[in-house]
């Protein structure tokens, strides 16, 4: 497998925000001090596999079931969390 590889550009360029890779481009346009960057060259532009979304709701429960006699406070800490 290649490593991807962004683009410097002049101008905003495309970025395929849902790429596996995005965040490793985006770190690498922030180290190279580019103002703008594109993934148009890159072989992949067109990957659609996004990180995996944590279900806060089966957390909550989890965590509730483990430790039943802290839910309010799990509650409070969620909610200060999510602000």
């Amino acid at each position: 497998m290649r490593t991807p590889t962004p683009t410097r550009a002049n101008t905003v360029g495309m970025r395929n925000v849902n790429c596996r890779y995005y965040t490793k481009c985006l770190d690498e346009a922030v180290e190279c001090n580019w103002n703008w960057w594109s993934c148009h060259r890159c072989e992949y532009k067109h990957d659609q596999e996004t990180p995996e979304v944590i279900n806060i709701a089966a957390l909550y429960r989890f965590l509730v079931e483990i430790f039943p006699n802290k839910r309010e406070e799990i509650i409070k800490q969620l909610k200060v969390k999510a602000a």
